[in-house]
């Protein structure tokens, strides 16, 4: 008998987004009477809510910002017995849900992450992020390992035993509740076949920006226990990209259809870390941390 999943997907400001992530999440080769999907409006002030009333989907509206606020408002209405996050602007493969329940065959595992690709990368920042931005398999491999909601299923018993998501955090949260459900003993698995497709930022700004949110996301988490951390490679991975690669990259690229790619990449990842330092600074500053 197929297991009762709930799918939540946090939104805001996504109405050029979520129709796709909802055509693609009710094709999935999956019982239809057998899960259902939750979308929580993030106190949207775009046509999100107009986009998402056209689909048979839960609406949900949660007027307090923050993606683990909404992801939470899901939780509390939703009946499954496992729990799969996914964003807004992300598209699922046809098979996600019976791949990532194949995980939890194991009963002591609480969390099951998949795999996240990039959907269609246009821009050159985009097809940076498909090249560089940190797969799943990373974050599952770490001593204190995690899952992103991007890609996620957990337990519906092991999420409420950890008490959900911390609504404070604005990124880390996902890490902080896995972090949480690790402690009591459960496992963390990954499934690389349970497959994601995430809209990567479409330019250096929103990269920058990003960046910066997971910054101070992770100097808050470290806030929370007691950790701290200075990284000086950080600094010196900046300045050597701009100064040493990028040159020699301008000097040596491929005449080939990848030579701006090829040429921007040490900038883009200067620019990168440069984000996450300031998030970093920013956070530390706010919660009295150290961790730059």
């Amino acid at each position: 008998m197929a297991l009762k999943v709930s799918v939540i997907v946090p939104a805001y400001n996504a109405g050029g987004e979520i129709g796709g992530c909802l055509d693609s999440l009710l094709s999935v080769d999956y019982p239809k009477g057998d899960y259902e999907v939750i979308v929580v409006d993030n106190n949207s002030d775009d046509s999100t809510a107009e986009v998402v009333k056209r689909y048979p989907v839960a609406y949900v509206f949660e007027g307090k910002r923050g993606s683990y606020n909404a992801r939470n408002a899901g939780v509390r209405i939703s009946s499954g017995e496992f729990i799969a996050f996914t964003d807004a602007d992300c598209i699922v493969d046809v098979s996600w849900f019976r791949r990532l329940l194949e995980g939890f065959q194991d009963p002591e595992v609480g969390v099951v992450g998949g795999s996240i690709r990039a959907y269609k990368p246009k821009t050159l920042v985009e097809r940076y992020s498909a090249v560089r931005a940190l797969p799943q398999d990373d974050f599952a491999s770490r001593r204190m390992p995690f899952a992103a909601t991007a890609n996620a299923a957990f337990r519906r018993s092991v999420l409420e035993e950890a008490g959900l998501f911390d609504g404070s955090f604005s990124s880390g949260g996902d890490e902080e509740v896995c972090w949480r459900i690790k402690k009591k003993g459960y496992k963390i698995a990954y499934k690389p076949d349970a497959v994601v497709y995430h809209r990567h930022r479409k330019t250096a700004g929103e990269l920058f920006s990003l960046y910066a949110r997971y910054g101070r996301g992770q100097a808050m988490l470290y806030k929370k226990y007691g950790l701290r951390q200075i990284d000086v490679g950080g600094y010196l991975s900046i300045i050597v990209n701009i100064l040493l690669k990028t040159p020699l990259r301008i000097l040596n690229s491929p005449w080939s259809s990848d030579k701006a790619l090829h040429v921007a990449t040490p900038v883009l990842d200067a620019l990168a870390e440069a984000g996450f330092k300031a998030g970093c600074w920013e956070g530390s500053l706010k919660h009295k941390v150290v961790f730059v």
